[in-house]
């Protein structure tokens, strides 16, 4: 689903105390020490802390859709070098979109990866540091525009966002900047997603400001404008482009790609989505083809003749089956 800037994986998250450092082994284990996580060696941590700590924990069935591990620390802050990954660089030689390409972050100077790390519980109940993924585009030098459910806070989570990059993961590269504040739309209805009374978001779109401003060479990308209607004509070619796992069962986020979606009628998304509400909300995709985003991809923008039309945000639960 696109809100006419909108998609999202079922994810729920919940709001409490910052982190002040953290300490990841091989394994995305944690030991815990204080108020903060701390490297093995550094004493045993108090009983009571550690109880408060992992009840903060996110559950495991809990854990945003497409959430990873964390296997290393977090991103270093600044530039990682060149402005832009070669293509080929990181594990983008060979991987794919749902029924897409992989992309080279140059052609797209306005995208960047969004890293939230946050404390989270394995399916054994051990407590961890996981990693969410999702999409963003550049507004300003430090302004990024993505969706709501992708900066809703979670346990000690600290965000990141990184332009340039083919790989996230790949640290050569790029640049690297810290999330300072959030502004997300005030008609969001998360309480009440989370309440179960819904499951469908509605104004699911949030801005964020950034510690560092981005270089310049991470150019903004131009929106659509107020109540212009051209754009979501059925039939028109969209562009997705998102750091997405490439299909529902894989847990590979983190890879720049692409796709071209055609945008369906209103009448055509109502009937394969329920909750959609043409008034607010547009949806592309071609499933006969397999074509979708999918976990990660959220925040993401649909592209039209290079301007961006719509936030991905959510869809069916199995990426690539529908519209979205």
């Amino acid at each position: 689903m696109v809100y006419g800037v909108n998609r999202t994986r079922s994810i729920r998250c919940r709001a409490i105390g910052v982190l002040t450092s953290l300490a990841i082994g091989s394994t995305g284990a944690l030991a815990l020490s204080g108020n903060a996580l701390a490297t093995p060696g550094d004493g045993a941590p108090n009983a009571s802390t550690t109880k408060s700590i992992a009840s903060a924990a996110l559950s495991h069935d809990k854990l945003p859709a497409g959430a990873v591990r964390a296997t290393h620390a977090s991103p270093k802050v600044g530039s990682g070098g060149v402005p832009f990954q070669k293509p080929g660089a990181g594990r983008s030689a060979t991987t794919r979109i749902v029924g897409g390409a992989v992309a080279n972050a140059a052609d797209y100077p306005w995208i960047v990866g969004i890293e939230t790390y946050f404390l989270g519980s394995d399916e054994t109940g051990q407590i961890a540091m996981y990693i969410a993924y999702c999409t963003g585009t550049v507004i300003s030098s430090t302004k990024i525009l993505t969706a709501g459910h992708c900066n809703t806070d979670l346990p000690f989570g600290s965000t990141y966002v990184i332009a340039g990059r083919n790989d996230l993961d790949y640290s050569t590269g790029g640049y690297v900047a810290r999330v300072s504040s959030t502004w997300t739309h005030p008609g969001y209805n998360l309480a009440a997603q989370n309440a179960g009374t819904t499951s469908v978001p509605i104004d699911d779109v949030s801005v964020l400001t950034l510690q560092q401003a981005l270089p310049s060479v991470y150019t903004p990308i131009s929106l659509t404008a107020q109540n212009d209607q051209t754009p979501y004509a059925a039939g028109t070619s969209a562009t997705i482009v998102g750091y997405g796992v490439t299909s529902n069962t894989t847990s590979n986020p983190g890879v720049l790609h692409k796709a071209t979606v055609p945008i369906q009628s209103n009448t055509v998304c109502a009937a394969a989505l329920s909750g959609f509400d043409g008034t607010r909300m547009a949806c592309a995709g071609n499933p006969a083809a397999g074509v979708d985003s999918c976990h990660g991809d959220s925040g993401g923008p649909l592209v039209v003749n290079g301007v961006e039309v719509g936030i991905v945000d959510w869809g069916n639960v199995t990426c690539g089956t529908s519209y979205g």
